[in-house]
């Protein structure tokens, strides 16, 4: 079990929110004590299993030096949900994946600095309807650099049949339907190699062969990713939309991507809704 961690920064606490970000790296493991937590967290946001997020601001935390720990990756999460999970998703959101590589897409480039493939995953959970294998295609954006070493991962446990899995993806869906599944900003890919106690980890490796050759699957309707160039659209609602997508994915624009930033949007025109037209959000 794992959860989210986050350290506030604000005006009195510059130099211990700077010390956090050289302490909390990531590869780091640390050991925690007197944790402390943070109230009023909204559960829908949260991807880790545990859904609950810690205050690194009055939490008390010593490196892991010397630890076995530090070399085994004893402590890697290995999520327990599976792919036809997700057919009950009933909004877009949030989950983590340890399942099967069963093709891997050649690396394309979308823009300056930033490049895509897609995976297709198995992991022997059946459509409840059909009774077949259910799988997923997943969309792996990243920057060049990350891009190509999730690439070269991604082929490698294909080639080697292990399982690999994946914190923090995110899911659409669309008129109540699960249709796509892409990389969310801060996505991270692991080879499931520990602990090799997990059960889950054992069923996926010993039927490894068996799922990967099977012929009777079932695909989520996906769509297709479509490059559109914002810069030719119209005004109206172009900020927000750019908003939007800098909170979900890297910009590749480390200025951006590294620290929190605040932005100014000037000269803002909010147009009135027509007759009829909702004006509250999902939640309301």
């Amino acid at each position: 079990m794992y959860c989210n961690a986050e350290f506030k920064k604000t005006k009195s606490n510059l130099k211990a929110y700077q010390a956090a970000l050289n302490k909390y790296t990531e590869g780091s493991i640390l050991a925690f004590e007197k944790i402390g937590f943070v109230d009023s967290i909204k559960a829908q946001y949260q991807t880790a299993p545990k859904r609950e997020v810690i205050n690194l601001a009055c939490t008390t935390s010593t490196p892991a030096l010397g630890n076995a720990a530090a070399t085994t990756g004893a402590v890697q999460p290995c999520p327990t949900g599976s792919i036809a999970d997700k057919m009950e998703l009933k909004k877009q959101k949030c989950f983590d994946l340890t399942a099967l590589v069963k093709e891997v897409s050649p690396l394309r480039p979308i823009a300056e600095g930033r490049a895509v493939f897609d995976v297709c995953l198995i992991d022997g959970s059946k459509n409840p309807t059909s009774g077949k294998m259910q799988t997923m295609k997943t969309a792996l954006y990243a920057v060049e650099e990350k891009a190509n070493a999730n690439h070269v991962l991604a082929h490698r446990c294909k080639d080697q049949r292990l399982p690999l899995t994946f914190l923090n993806l995110q899911g659409s869906q669309e008129d109540g339907t699960f249709v796509s599944s892409s990389a969310r900003k801060g996505m991270r890919m692991i080879e499931a190699t520990q602990p090799a106690s997990a059960e889950r980890i054992k069923q996926l490796t010993n039927h490894a062969e068996e799922w990967l050759q099977s012929n009777d699957t079932q695909a989520f309707v996906q769509k297709e990713f479509v490059s559109r160039d914002y810069s030719a659209d119209p005004a109206l609602e172009t900020n927000c939309k750019l908003f939007s997508m800098l909170s979900r994915h890297e910009s590749g624009i480390p200025a951006l991507d590294e620290k929190e930033t605040i932005l100014q949007m000037n000269c803002l025109r909010v147009h009135e809704p027509s007759p009829g037209d909702p004006v509250t959000t999902t939640y309301g």
